[in-house]
């Protein structure tokens, strides 16, 4: 009874004593202005981000023992010795075949003037008459009798950076790739300008241009073979041609459009007004039909453009920008109406360019790939910043971990400490009494616990 009423009474004067403590901690504020919600925020964030880095550069690690890269590099060297081959690359039919192009729609009609043609060279009498344009761009039936009297003009071919992609973009997949195994190449594409007018003749109509579609023929002969003949654009359920200039809907609200987009809200949608940029088709090469062109997943009427799309199939014939072709002049209801066309570029591409299969080969990255090395320091990077961040919550473990190794030894000493209360005995400490065997309660020569001595 009376170890039981010292030890309550211990425990008593323990909690009494830590509440005092808490209690004058908190009137000093240390708990009110106490950062421990926000550093252990930090403390997560860093071990959760600095063990993924660890994971995934440990992954990059085991990675740098294959090497992919040099597999990916293998397939684009192949397709540029397709091209190169001597007769049956890809050069070779380009050199060989004649492509043409001619425009078919709208054609420019001559019509009589009576008015100016009465006042002969009088400018005063001219001014009085009512405006009158003796030519004039009428749209005719692109399949028709006039259309297919129109002469044929022959592309330009090209193998320099102006042709819109050779060199350039070979430098810059050598610049992605680091790569001196790569090998090059002199491209080859058929290019024309000043197709279009410079002014097309139209108006807009609230969001529409009333300017006619620009219908184009291209044409490819190859000796001995049937010739390739289509019109752009031409597809089920669409008017053949190019639309110069449009509008697109944009999702904007009323805010972000009058923000961004010059404000051009009608019918309850924001739009962008857009112009035709550029005009560039890809056409693959068969040795039984000659030249056709290199739809993607969309069947026989499918997209050929030579651009690459998210399913990595061509993508449109024609792009459009919200700025004119070569020119920084962008599109907006309120100061620029029209653009000078004459610049717009008209390409042609074969498909098996090593540009274009590697543009679809890597969905536009135009990277082959990391080098063993490159994955490996990637790799060491990754886990250094890992465990970087994961160095303040072990130092913060192994703190704990001891913390609670010293209150367990603080407990167990302090569950020895007996004091006759009742008969006034001084307290005496056994800091160094931490077991049965140091105070005297176990014999290990008679096997167990035993009383302690009177």
């Amino acid at each position: 009874m009376m170890a039981a009423g010292a030890i309550a009474a211990t425990n008593h004067h323990g909690s009494r004593r830590r509440w005092k403590a808490s209690r004058s901690d908190y009137e000093r504020g240390s708990w009110n202005n106490s950062d421990e919600g926000p550093n252990s925020a930090w403390l997560c964030i860093f071990t959760v981000v600095g063990t993924i880095l660890v994971s995934v550069g440990g992954w990059y690690g085991w990675s740098s023992f294959s090497d992919p890269r040099a597999t990916n590099v293998a397939i684009y060297n192949q397709w540029v010795d397709n091209w190169v081959a001597p007769g049956t690359g890809g050069r070779a039919a380009i050199e060989r075949t004649t492509f043409s192009y001619r425009v078919v729609s709208p054609l420019a009609t001559t019509k009589a003037c009576p008015c100016q043609d009465a006042c002969g060279a009088d400018a005063a009498c001219k001014e009085a008459c009512e405006p009158c344009s003796p030519v004039t761009m009428e749209e005719v039936d692109p399949r028709g009798e006039r259309a297919q009297a129109v002469a044929w003009s022959e592309f330009a071919k090209a193998s320099d950076d102006s042709a819109g992609g050779g060199l350039h973009h070979l430098s810059a997949l050598n610049a992605a790739n680091n790569a001196s195994d790569i090998k090059t190449y002199d491209p080859l594409v058929l290019e024309m300008d000043h197709i279009f007018p410079a002014e097309p003749v139209g108006t807009w109509d609230g969001g529409k241009w009333t300017g006619a579609k620009w219908v184009l023929e291209v044409k490819a002969e190859e000796a001995g073979k049937p010739p390739l003949q289509f019109l752009l654009n031409d597809r089920a359920g669409d008017k053949p041609g190019v639309a110069l200039l449009k509008e697109i809907p944009t999702h904007a609200n009323s805010k972000m459009c009058r923000l961004h987009h010059n404000n051009n809200m009608h019918d309850h949608q924001c739009w962008d007004r857009v112009a035709a940029n550029k005009v560039c088709m890809l056409l693959n090469h068969s040795a039984e039909d000659s030249w056709q062109q290199a739809t993607g997943a969309n069947g026989a009427d499918g997209q050929f453009g030579c651009r690459v799309t998210v399913g990595n199939f061509p993508d449109a014939e024609v792009t459009y920008s919200t700025y004119c072709p070569d020119s920084p002049a962008r599109l907006s209801p309120a100061y620029t109406q029209s653009c000078d066309f004459s610049r717009l570029q008209f390409v042609v591409r074969s498909g098996t360019d090593p540009y274009v299969l590697v543009r679809q080969f890597t969905k536009g990255t135009m990277d082959l790939g990391s080098t063993p090395a490159q994955t490996w320091w990637q790799g060491v990077i990754m886990v250094t910043v890992g465990c970087l961040l994961l160095c303040p919550g072990v130092a913060l473990s192994v703190n704990s971990l001891l913390e609670a190794r010293r209150m367990r030894a603080a407990q167990n000493r302090s569950a020895h400490q007996f004091h006759d209360v009742a008969a006034g005995a001084q307290r005496v400490s056994m800091d160094t009494a931490t077991s049965d065997e140091e105070v005297g309660f176990y014999d290990r020569s008679k096997g167990g616990p035993h009383a302690p001595p009177p």
